[in-house]
């Protein structure tokens, strides 16, 4: 026997599903774009890939330059501060010692009857080393190593920096310099003389804790 909540049941009849629309009936039953549409996209699209008119309306602001300093001529860079007139075939050399640094010019003198001259910062070479004859004798070593006469060359240095023990070296080893260029045939008497190698001793630094680079403070028991 059939109850009543069976035939309640077998009465009621399913509800239809409506059909899921797909997208190909999506694309079929929106309504195509017009040209005018596509225009106005491409427009949008290149409206957003261009820069903003207003920072290229923007004045530009000069981009500084860090090469200044090197704007300076080379052949001002070369000649000396000391108000003393150079010959155009001068050889320049530099001679390092310590803290010292020596800027020599140095050519031949071709007038034999001229007087050639030594000048160290527009001074003679015996009047600015007259504190001691060592001095003297370190600056004009590189001539008698090599058996030159002084007369021979006019010799124009620029020293400053360290004391004048170091300054007379750096003037020496600019001078050797000098002469190996000008006289390539010298260059084995000053090697075996040692006046061509840098001397690159120097103090060493003084460490924390310590009274200098190695010495300690005296020990104190009590």
């Amino acid at each position: 026997m059939a109850t009543k909540k069976d035939l309640e049941a077998a009465s009621v009849t399913p509800k239809a599903k409506k059909p899921s629309t797909t997208a190909k009936q999506k694309s079929a039953t929106s309504p195509e774009p017009s040209i005018q549409d596509s225009s106005l996209v491409t427009e949008t699209l290149a409206s957003q890939n261009q820069p903003d008119q207003q920072v290229d309306s923007a004045p530009k602001q000069p981009v500084k330059s860090f090469a200044i300093k090197a704007t300076k001529k080379i052949s001002e860079t070369k000649k000396p501060r000391l108000g003393i007139k150079v010959a155009t075939g001068a050889i320049h050399t530099v001679g390092k010692r310590k803290r010292s640094c020596c800027k020599l010019w140095a050519w031949e003198n071709a007038n034999p009857q001229q007087d050639s001259s030594f000048l160290v910062n527009g001074k003679h070479y015996a009047d600015y080393f007259a504190s001691s004859g060592d001095f003297v004798h370190h600056a004009v070593s590189p001539f008698v190593a090599t058996h030159q006469d002084i007369k021979d060359y006019f010799v124009v240095c620029q020293v400053y920096g360290g004391g004048i023990s170091a300054q007379s070296q750096a003037i020496r080893l600019a001078l050797s310099k000098f002469l190996v260029q000008f006289e390539p045939n010298l260059k084995q008497a000053l090697r075996t003389s040692g006046f061509l190698t840098r001397d690159s001793r120097i103090v060493e630094s003084k460490k924390t804790g310590k009274r200098k680079a190695r010495a300690k403070e005296q020990y104190s028991k009590r």
